[in-house]
């Protein structure tokens, strides 16, 4: 019992930080298209002056990947796209995104990828 503890201190002694932050860092870079796309914070009544509109926050989860993508809002007429534009790893926005007419909780839909000049948007569905 004591050879594991002592090694698992040799290990913070040299790196200086837990295992556990450089598996969750690589988990979280891991995510690709629609998974990195976190739609969250879905406030209804918020807009338009009607009590059926939506409006949410959005993030890019990825640590390492360029995000660009649509968050979708069901409405009588049909889907609604909201683009993201280009978004950075980690990047949060807040307010953008919102339908004055909806119903139901918005979806994402994204394309990830390395080089933000080559990285189209999703096909709409």
């Amino acid at each position: 019992m004591r050879l594991p503890l002592i090694a698992l201190m040799g290990f913070f002694a040299l790196f200086g930080r837990p295992i556990a932050i450089d598996l969750a860092f690589r988990a979280d870079a891991t995510c690709q298209g629609s998974a990195c796309l976190n739609i969250y914070n879905v406030r209804v009544g918020t807009r338009c002056n009607t009590s059926d509109s939506i409006e949410a926050d959005f993030s890019n989860d990825s640590n390492s990947l360029y995000l660009r993508g649509y968050v979708v809002f069901n409405t009588p007429k049909g889907k609604f796209y909201v683009t993201t534009n280009l978004m950075k790893p980690g990047q949060k926005i807040s307010g953008p995104a919102y339908v004055c007419h909806g119903s139901g909780t918005p979806i994402g839909i994204a394309n990830t990828g390395s080089d933000p000049n080559h990285l189209p948007y999703p096909d709409q569905r």
